[in-house]
């Protein structure tokens, strides 16, 4: 994780808006703002920014919580958000080989590129991931379909 525009490396420096908006421009914020209102429409919190010393970045989880049928209170992970000089990064890991039906789903040919690659192994699971770098509307869409397979998946 040590890219050259990965931004939010200071562990004493906790992420605020106007770190955020510095860093990603108008455009490119406006696109965050965007998607953070349409995950919370969607039942997806995005919760606290955190800072992670092995990677040395503040990332945030987006999670969707849920009461089961026997009204057990249940929390997923969704995605892990990141931000870089002019975009923001959403990632989704899959602890198993993408379902058929993610490719399916309408994305851009750019990330249906990412969605068809090889997992990799980690003792007897297969991780898979995709990381989409948001600045354009179509990667927003994309983002957000992911998201709500995800979470449409856990129930």
């Amino acid at each position: 994780m040590n890219e050259p525009n990965m931004l939010m490396r200071d562990p004493l420096a906790e992420p605020e808006a106007g770190m955020i908006a510095g860093g990603l421009g108008e455009r490119a914020y406006a696109l965050y703002l965007d998607f953070l209102a349409k995950i919370d429409a969607e039942g997806i919190s995005l919760l606290p920014w955190k800072f992670f010393n092995d990677g040395k970045v503040w990332l945030a989880k987006g999670e969707y919580r849920w009461v089961s049928p026997r009204r057990a209170n249940k929390a997923k992970p969704i995605f892990w958000l990141s931000i870089w000089k002019g975009y923001f990064e959403v990632s989704f890991h899959f602890a198993h080989a993408i379902p058929e039906e993610i490719a399916k789903l309408p994305l851009s040919d750019k990330t249906m590129g990412s969605v068809r690659g090889n997992g990799e192994i980690k003792g007897n699971v297969t991780w898979k991931s995709i990381r989409i770098d948001v600045s354009t509307k179509a990667q927003l869409k994309d983002a957000l379909l992911i998201a709500t397979f995800r979470r449409d998946a856990l129930k």
